[in-house]
């Protein structure tokens, strides 16, 4: 009996280690797997491959040589002189039965835009203001300025100086066209309102209609006269060359100093910004774009692709041939922009993006 008992004892004894290896063996291979998962987020944690679109480029060998026209566009302001406001006067005394003046409005040479007491009032642009009656027989400078308008307008009219039937007759039919009539023979002043050119804009309309007014009553206010004008600052590293102004996509002749001529005068008083600022000149900036008169043909190439030999100047390695000379004449957005001194342009198409800095060329 006690010897069964001890076999017992020492087989359980054998059974209770190998299961404890077993149970060691799993917990080791567990261990194992757990370190290789953990060992797998590391690696990826510490790898992560960067997509194809995220990849830094290689930096390129050569560079494109493409031509493009710079006009070296710059933002400026205008300083102006305008004269005194002018103003279009009734020519008669009455009430306002019709008008078409509006602010911003056009007043024509030949056409009607007031009418008082019933009566169509012709706008009338003369060279030598009108301020009398005419008759057949009446000569002047005012008829021969009358004559001429009148031709302007299409009438058959001849230039002599002196009020005759045919310049009557002229006129006559310009008044039925606007809905009058004059008195046979006669051109009466208090049907006409004298216009400076043959075209105004009204700035202000003051009288309504159905208002009495006084003969010399102001019935329209006019923008006020450009008498000079200049770009206020003028900008520095221009591009050589002759400029001119650009205001709503009007051209306006500057001198080399930036002063408007006496074309840009004409030029720039027809332009709605200049009415617009005479009319709040306090409130508003003029504002135009200086260009040059003559793009210059330019290549775009990055900075790198310059040896500079001096403050504007440098050299640009073709790929092929010798290097050549250039002119730096602008740089922006990290491109400068450089012209040959052949007017045919480089001799290659392409140029090393980053030669030696201590290239030359002749």
């Amino acid at each position: 009996m006690h010897d069964s008992t001890q076999q017992v004892e020492r087989g359980t004894a054998d059974v209770v280690p190998a299961a404890r290896r077993r149970i060691d063996a799993a917990v080791v291979l567990v261990c194992v797997a757990v370190a290789a998962v953990v060992g797998a987020v590391v690696a990826f944690s510490l790898y992560r491959p960067v997509p194809a679109s995220l990849a830094t480029a290689a930096a390129p060998v050569t560079v494109p040589l493409v031509p493009e026209q710079l006009a070296d566009t710059r933002s400026v302001n205008l300083a102006v002189e305008l004269g005194e406001p002018a103003s279009l006067s009734a020519p008669l005394s009455g009430t306002v039965t019709g008008s078409a003046c509006a602010p911003g409005s056009a007043l024509a040479s030949g056409q009607r835009t007031f009418t008082i007491d019933q009566s169509p009032i012709v706008n009338l642009h003369t060279e030598t203001p009108l301020w009398r009656d005419l008759s057949v027989g009446a000569k002047g400078a005012d008829v021969e300025a009358l004559q001429r308008e009148l031709a302007r307008l299409g009438h058959d009219v001849a230039e002599t100086g002196r009020f005759d039937r045919r310049t009557w007759a002229a006129w006559d039919r310009l008044v039925e066209q606007a809905g009058g009539e004059t008195e046979y023979g006669t051109f009466a002043l208090s049907q006409a309102m004298w216009l400076p050119a043959a075209e105004v804009t009204a700035a202000a309309c003051p009288v309504q209609l159905g208002q009495v007014v006084e003969r010399g009553t102001a019935v329209a206010t006019l923008p006020s006269a450009l008498l000079s004008g200049a770009v206020k600052s003028y900008p520095a590293g221009l591009v050589p060359g002759a400029r001119k102004l650009v205001v709503d996509s009007t051209d306006v002749e500057i001198d080399r100093n930036g002063r408007l001529t006496v074309d840009g005068v004409a030029a720039l008083s027809a332009t709605d910004a200049l009415a617009r600022y005479a009319q709040s000149p306090d409130d508003e900036a003029l504002q135009a774009e200086l260009v040059l008169v003559a793009p210059v043909t330019v290549y775009p190439v990055p900075p790198s692709a310059v040896a500079m030999t001096g403050e504007k100047t440098g050299c640009l390695q073709p790929t092929s041939g010798a290097p050549v000379p250039v002119t730096v004449v602008s740089s922006k957005l990290g491109r400068s922009y450089v012209t040959f001194e052949s007017d045919s342009g480089p001799v290659a198409d392409e140029a090393l993006a980053r030669p030696e800095r201590s290239l030359t060329c002749t």
